[in-house]
């Protein structure tokens, strides 16, 4: 049974990524497609990644979330088609990492994300696999809300904001005033951690704004999550 599981969730990535040779792909494009050969590659590192631990629930998952982005999956294949081969041997060595997340993550709308970095990779012929690794390995740490917490501290964030309330401040705070901002200085903590954002420096002056560095907005560029700014 767990064998024939394998086989099912091998040949749905096969299928929604268009790498198998010869393969038609009705359920993603509306008409059948041939696959180019030089594509095949991509599936042989995923096998080990596909054994006893795929149970009934991870391949439903895999399978629904490659249902659910397949045009987005569609178009990165087309982009790689017409990539050179040594670039697309390189894919072969990230693409397992992609599948792994996908069938990892618990977070659904984070799903998005993994795949957007995969196609971040292809759109801009990314071949540092060291940074790329990095960049899915934070991702894995953060959760959403902490990826919308890195978010508030950029210059574009700040301009969607409310302007700040200019009349009497109060010291006194609620307990979910309290709570709310502890949460905020754990997340800040956790991203300062991961080398996001800067770390505030101890002086008189108001502590500033927008903290995210070079590497943050980076990463944020990385996973296109600009969209949750609107």
């Amino acid at each position: 049974m767990v064998d024939n599981r394998n086989e099912q969730i091998i040949t749905s990535i096969k299928i929604f990524l268009g790498i198998e040779v010869g393969s038609k792909v009705d359920e993603i494009t509306g008409k059948a497609v041939d696959v180019v050969d030089s594509l095949t590659p991509f599936i042989d590192p995923i096998a080990p990644l596909i054994g006893p631990l795929f149970n009934y629930f991870k391949f439903r998952r895999v399978n629904n979330r490659l249902i659910d982005h397949a045009d987005q999956l569609t178009a990165i294949r087309d982009q790689l088609t017409q990539l050179d081969i040594e670039f697309r041997s390189f894919i072969s060595t990230i693409f397992p990492i992609v599948i792994e997340r996908l069938y990892e993550e618990n977070e659904e709308d984070k799903v998005k994300l993994i795949i957007n970095g995969f196609e971040h990779i292809v759109d801009n012929s990314l071949n540092d696999e060291h940074l790329i690794l990095t960049y899915y390995d934070i991702l894995k740490e953060l959760r959403l809300a902490e990826i919308k917490r890195l978010m508030e501290h950029t210059i574009e964030f700040d301009k969607w904001s409310q302007p700040a309330y200019e009349g009497p401040v109060s010291l006194v705070f609620s307990d979910q005033t309290l709570d709310e901002m502890a949460l905020r200085q754990y997340i800040d903590n956790k991203l300062e951690k991961n080398g996001l954002i800067h770390p505030l420096i101890e002086s008189s002056a108001p502590s500033p704004k927008c903290r995210i560095n070079r590497f943050g907005k980076n990463f944020l560029t990385f996973f296109a999550t600009e969209k949750y700014l609107s």
